[in-house]
This record gives C-alpha cells, sequence and structure tokens, in this order.
C-alpha cells in the first residue's frame, strides 16, 4: 500500500505480504526499490521465493513534497507497481 505520510528523503516500507499460490520457488526482482523476505536484510538484487514467504518493499521517499516514487515488485513473471 501507499506509504502518504512518509518523511521526504527516509526510507518507506509498504505493508508485507504472503507469497501464495506456487509450488515451486520462482524469480523475484524489484525495480526502483528493495525488497525482504521473511524479514531479512533488504536487497535490489534478483532471487527466489517459495510459497508461504512474506515480502516486504522499501523505497526512500521522494525529496519533493507531493511527488510520489513508484516500485515495481516481480515474482514468478508477475509485475505489480507501487506508488
Amino acid at each position: 500500500s501507499a506509504a502518504t505520510d512518509a518523511v521526504r528523503g527516509a526510507a518507506a516500507q509498504s505493508n508485507t505480504i504472503t507469497v501464495a499460490g506456487i509450488n515451486t520457488p520462482v524469480a523475484i526482482s524489484v525495480s526502483n526499490g528493495e525488497y525482504s523476505i521473511d524479514g531479512g536484510s533488504f536487497t535490489s538484487a534478483d532471487g527466489t521465493v517459495d510459497n508461504g514467504q512474506s515480502v516486504q518493499l522499501q523505497v526512500d521517499a521522494s525529496t519533493t513534497p507531493g511527488d510520489s516514487v513508484k516500485v515495481t515488485l516481480t515474482i514468478g513473471g508477475v509485475a505489480a507497481a507501487q506508488a
């Protein structure tokens, strides 16, 4: 979900989602931000994620009031953008 009260230029984190509906590990990647699996360190490197694991996004908030920053997370070839 969007972080509407983020401090300008500070790291903002998304809600956590749980990966479901897959039966083998799949590729995970992010553009314009970082992700964490199961509460681990945030990274922007491509990786893999498995069914039941949790994922959270992190992005540096815009330094310009009213601007948004869009992060795109791709899991198993399916992309979702979050502003």
